[in-house]
């Protein structure tokens, strides 16, 4: 295992517009979390990401990973982002709940890929939030603030925090 620097923070946390409206509440949830979240990330835009900031040092001992609310999310993309990550300590992969075609494909993948990662447990954000309607926005997909703090309480319970 390789530990990073404690100025990393507690936990990086990688994700879309989701992480990002949730940004408020995982800092509650997670004191000195560092957090990189951009609107509209797709599922492949991780893999350069979570390399760039592996490269650069930038990442703490636990990273979250939340890559697919956005599009399809395949075996190729998901073994790229995780590959980089083996020798860190506690890896989260936050499933989804969005409304689209892709997500329980995409679900189903994480379920079957995680179990090949030592380090990688999945946070079942699909399940917390099946039939929680108030955790959603009109479009099914961004939080609320009951939703935020669910998903953020789901990262900390999941990763140990």
């Amino acid at each position: 295992m390789l530990f990073r620097s404690a100025g990393n923070g507690s936990a990086s946390v990688i994700g879309d517009s989701v992480v990002l409206g949730a940004k408020k509440a995982i800092r509650e949830a997670i004191p000195g979390v560092k957090i990189d979240a951009a609107v509209s990330r797709m599922p492949g835009a991780f893999t350069g990401r979570v390399k760039k900031l592996n490269r650069r040092n930038k990442l703490a001992n636990t990273v979250v990973l939340h890559p697919a609310t956005n599009g399809v999310l395949t075996e190729e993309i998901l073994r790229n982002t995780l590959d980089p990550l083996v020798n860190y300590e506690r890896v989260i992969l936050v499933n989804s709940s969005v409304p689209k075609p892709w997500e329980k494909p995409n679900n189903d993948l994480i379920d079957a890929v995680a179990p090949d990662y030592p380090n990688v447990t999945v946070a079942d954000w699909h399940s917390l939030a099946e039939g929680q309607n108030s955790f959603f926005a009109s479009d099914g997909v961004h939080l609320t603030a009951p939703g935020a703090e669910a998903f953020a309480n789901l990262i900390k319970d999941t990763a140990g925090l």
